[in-house]
């Protein structure tokens, strides 16, 4: 079958890695009689298909992105074996590379430039390290860290050297180019923040991959899915959108998007949304997790395919997109996030 396909081109694969790699590359296997295996719970949250590789680096898992050819498993496992987990900043100019600040980002504006996590820190013993670290590791398949120890460089970046350890989320987001972590000093909050952070604030769905990517994030997504009338009235109605979104930015991320437009009319399918239906449709969705939201304990992982659950959803039926107010995007919220309590109470980090 399939799985004994992708055990013989990974038999294939050894020698070539064990050469190359000197011993830095071991691949091995575990068969499951099911998917449903508690090992595997802890580390794939959501459905699992079979057969799965993942790579698992310093302790943590993530993703494998190659193909099951025996080509690609080299070549994905050589370049694996050779990136540090953090990547430790030295020179202005390897930083500001890293944090696409130098001249070539600039020069192509239009490319899409991924967010970075840096660490600045006084040094390695303060207390904030170890926790940057671990979450680097938890995180390493979502996105890049980089840690800076240079007080000339810190001077540079931050105005004055680290005298305590600060954590920044950049991004290529006008309205949010540097954010700074104030939370506690823990790793399931870090990796939460870091997550919800990464993506802007609300966010236009517009494209397939764009939803995916959102959806794979492991956090409830609220969605305001519209008919074209509301466009011309897209300005006035963020507004509301984003300050109920940055009051509850940690436990919910936002989206739009319109459902007569591609892509949106297939998934509204799927979301039991007629193409009859008339009106905007609210609603809070995840995609194979609970309505709590992903175990952050735990390494990030992909979800192996794009699916919808729906946690809460309203028809707004014959409401334009000037009855909108943030007062009645905030209580659907707030009745939202008040039965997730009730069913798991909030964890609360010193």
């Amino acid at each position: 079958g399939v799985c004994d396909a992708v055990d013989k081109r990974l038999r294939k694969a050894a020698p070539e890695l064990r050469v190359k790699a000197k011993a830095a590359v071991k691949l091995g296997q575990l068969r499951i009689d099911s998917p449903d295996s508690p090992v595997l719970g802890r580390i794939v949250q959501g459905a699992l298909s079979l057969p799965k590789l993942i790579v698992f680096r310093e302790g943590e898992a993530l993703d494998y992105t190659g193909d099951d050819s025996k080509e690609s498993i080299v070549k994905t496992m050589l370049a694996l074996a050779s990136r540090d987990t953090v990547q430790t900043l030295r020179s202005v100019k390897q930083a500001e590379r890293f944090l696409h600040l130098d001249s070539w980002s600039s020069q192509h504006a239009d490319e899409e430039k991924p967010p970075r996590v840096v660490g600045f820190f006084p040094s390695n013993a303060s207390a904030a390290y170890p926790v940057f670290r671990d979450t680097a590791r938890k995180l390493q398949g979502l996105i890049s860290f980089g840690e800076c120890f240079d007080a000339a460089m810190q001077r540079k970046f931050l105005g004055a050297p680290a005298k305590k350890a600060v954590l920044q989320l950049v991004k290529a987001d006008k309205r949010e180019r540097k954010l700074t972590y104030q939370g506690p000093l823990a790793q399931p909050p870090l990796s939460r923040w870091v997550a919800t952070h990464s993506v802007s604030l609300v966010q236009d769905l517009s494209t397939e991959s764009s939803i995916e990517s959102h959806m794979a994030l492991g956090v409830p997504v609220f969605l305001l899915l519209m008919p074209d009338s509301y466009e011309d009235e897209l300005t006035e109605m963020m507004v509301a959108f984003r300050a109920v979104a940055s009051s509850v930015r940690e436990r919910l991320l936002f989206g739009y998007g319109f459902k007569d437009t591609e892509p949106w009319p297939v998934f509204a399918q799927q979301l039991g949304i007629p193409a009859s239906a008339k009106g905007a449709f609210w609603m809070i969705v995840g995609n194979g997790m609970d309505a709590t939201g992903r175990d952050w304990s735990t390494a990030w992982l992909a979800p192996p395919s794009l699916g919808f659950q729906i946690y809460a959803m309203e028809a707004r039926g014959d409401e334009t997109a000037e009855d909108v107010t943030q007062a009645k995007v905030q209580a659907f919220v707030d009745r939202f996030l008040k039965q997730v309590d009730e069913m798991a109470p909030p964890q609360v980090w010193e």
